[in-house]
């Protein structure tokens, strides 16, 4: 089922038209319109042929002129809006359909045209409208039924879908894609295993079904079993079935066995051999981010976007990689974008509800919580986030626990960075120190895990180490600057202004005002009394709003007096004074929080079955 019936004609050609005789037909009909240029049918039937042909300019000439000649014909208006859909102008497409229901509001081909073009801009709302309009009119088509049942999958609506397969079921119990859309509604709720045992059901009456054997594949994907998996690929591979997408798959379960090269070898393959692959460049991003590359990851991403741009994932993946970055304005872009394209993905809903919580909106994302963990209790990404939520709150006790009880449920890398991270917060650095051992092994490139881990260890006086854990970071302008706040700090703590404002001044040219290096740097010029710098370093960043901000007004003032100019000593006084009134300080509950790392995991790459990174 891919589409629908051809458009019927009024009467019968003069010569059935087929893609051997096509052009004795145009002649013939060409013969006709010479004696009498008003023949409508000859118009309409010269259209099609046109048509199928795919002469769509001279095909729509003949079709505007039957229409012109005899206007309440609805097939008329359908086949004007194949011709306009065929040459991708929806607009007048949905146009010409919706005139053609009007016309005839039976003709049941053109509303499931109709609901095609809505779906192909994006409006699956109206699609579902205009199927549900074809379904009142004839409720035992089965075509209807398996759309309506595709589009609320789609729009993750599983009771009006399951309502629809079935009742098309019903009628065609033995239809190989309705069994198989039945398949991929259980495994769109995440019913994995009810699903698989459908498509195994499935696969023993049709077992060179190959369509099934994909969806076993993604099924078996979906439940994290490698090995089946890559048994499943063997199977499509010796049978000469193998998909892109199910290299795809390859490539992300290659991921997730930490295989990052021959991953990216696969991938380069592949865009090699089709340079506007949009998956690919997705999965090779994803190769990227998990190398600790985010900026290569970027700049594949916005390849992609290049080719299609209504991609919600990659939408979604643009903002959490801004969001690491430290990139907040940018992140909320994408993310918006991704919900305009996709408003009712949850992974989406939870980004903008972390998103939330580094604005400090604490109540609204409770709350939020509240309605979603009990549809959900086991789901680990709420409780991940509820456990963000404790530390946000410094609950983490509550926090700890919850991240373990996780764990025993479904252990993965990010929870031991969380509860790594929870542990340093509580000062817990042998704890802390004995989780990123392991996660910096895994995740070697990865900036933030080791960043983590050199805290630890130097809080632990084992400088040494941490050192040369960050000194690769640092070659290559990692760690968004963070990785250069450290290593100053190592040397300052050892006594070394000179190579500390070294690298300070290094990191700011690298990521220019940042807060903490401004801050870093300022205080080791001070330090050696050279004022002078201090104070520039101070008045690159000093108007903007940050928590930073009192520190650097108070230093501004001794500067200033050490400096002899008493008047701009006496005016960073007062705004001093203005920001730290305990009054305006303790009624401000909008003050943003500063996480010491950014939201997103250092693990992108999370696939949920309902939203692949591998679109069909």
């Amino acid at each position: 089922m891919v589409g629908c019936t051809a458009t019927p004609f009024l009467q019968p050609s003069l010569i059935p038209i087929e893609k051997d005789n096509v052009d004795e037909v145009i002649r013939s009909l060409q013969d006709r319109l010479d004696e009498d240029n008003e023949d409508v049918l000859a118009h309409y039937n010269l259209a099609l042929a046109y048509f199928e042909k795919g002469e769509y300019v001279q095909a729509e000439t003949h079709i505007q002129r039957a229409v012109q000649l005899s206007p309440l014909i609805g097939e008329y208006f359908e086949l004007l809006g194949d011709i306009a859909r065929q040459t991708e102008r929806y607009s007048a497409a949905a146009k010409a359909f919706n005139s053609a229901v009007r016309l005839q509001p039976n003709l049941i081909s053109a509303y499931l045209k109709l609901a095609i073009v809505y779906e192909q801009i994006g409006d699956n709302e109206r699609a579902i409208a205009s199927l549900e309009e074809a379904l009142q009119r004839e409720p035992s088509s089965v075509e209807t039924l398996f759309q309506l049942a595709r589009l609320n999958t789609k729009q993750r609506d599983f009771e009006a879908a399951s309502e629809a397969v079935n009742a098309a079921l019903a009628l065609e119990a033995q239809n190989q894609e309705l069994l198989l859309l039945q398949v991929h509604i259980q495994s769109a709720q995440g019913n994995y295993y009810h699903a698989r045992v459908l498509v195994q059901r499935l696969l023993t009456q049709y077992p060179d079904y190959y369509e099934a054997q994909h969806e076993l594949l993604k099924i078996l994907f979906a439940q994290k079993k490698w090995d089946q998996a890559l048994d499943q690929i063997s199977l499509l591979r010796k049978n000469n079935q193998l998909r892109l997408s199910d290299q795809l798959i390859h490539v992300h379960i290659l991921l997730r066995q930490k295989e990052f090269e021959k991953a990216r070898i696969v991938l380069t393959s592949i865009l090699e051999a089709a340079p506007l692959q949009v998956d690919a460049m997705l999965a090779l991003a994803l190769v990227f981010v998990q190398q600790g590359e985010p900026d290569q990851a970027l700049t594949w991403l916005n390849r992609s976007l290049e080719v299609n741009t209504r991609l919600p994932q990659v939408h979604y993946l643009q903002a959490s990689l801004y969001y690491k970055k430290g990139n907040l304005l940018q992140g909320d872009l994408s993310l918006n974008r991704a919900l305009e394209l996709d408003g009712n993905n949850p992974s989406y809903r939870l980004l903008e509800l972390r998103r939330n919580l580094m604005k400090g909106e604490v109540n609204a994302v409770q709350e939020r919580l509240n309605q979603l963990l009990p549809q959900n209790p086991l789901d680990p990404e709420l409780l991940r986030l509820q456990a963000d939520l404790y530390a946000f709150q410094g609950r983490y006790n509550l926090a700890i626990n919850l991240i373990r009880r996780l764990q025993v449920i479904e252990d993965s890398d990010i929870l031991r960075f969380t509860l790594a991270r929870l542990y340093y917060f509580q000062q817990q650095y042998h704890k802390t120190l004995a989780i990123t051992r392991e996660v910096v092994q895994i995740y070697p490139h990865d900036w933030e895990t080791s960043y983590l881990h050199a805290s630890t260890l130097f809080r632990l006086n084992q400088i040494p180490e941490a050192f040369e854990l960050l000194q690769p970071f640092l070659e290559a302008n990692q760690g968004d600057g963070f990785i250069h706040l450290l290593i100053g700090n190592f040397y300052r703590y050892q006594g070394k202004e000179e190579e500390a404002r070294k690298v300070f001044q290094e990191g700011l040219e690298a990521f220019p005002q940042h807060l903490f290096l401004t801050e870093a740097l300022s205080a080791a010029y001070m330090l050696t009394q050279d004022w002078r710098p201090a104070r520039d370093v101070i008045l690159e960043v000093i108007e903007q709003a940050h928590p930073l901000q009192p520190i650097l007004l108070q230093r501004l003032v001794y500067l200033y007096y050490q400096l002899g100019d008493s008047e701009r000593s006496a005016e960073y006084l007062k705004r001093f004074y203005h920001q730290v009134d305990p009054i305006i300080t303790f009624n401000n509950p909008q003050q943003e929080y500063l996480l010491l790392f950014p939201i997103a995991s250092p693990v992108l790459g999370h696939i949920e079955y309902t939203t692949p990174l591998i679109p069909e």
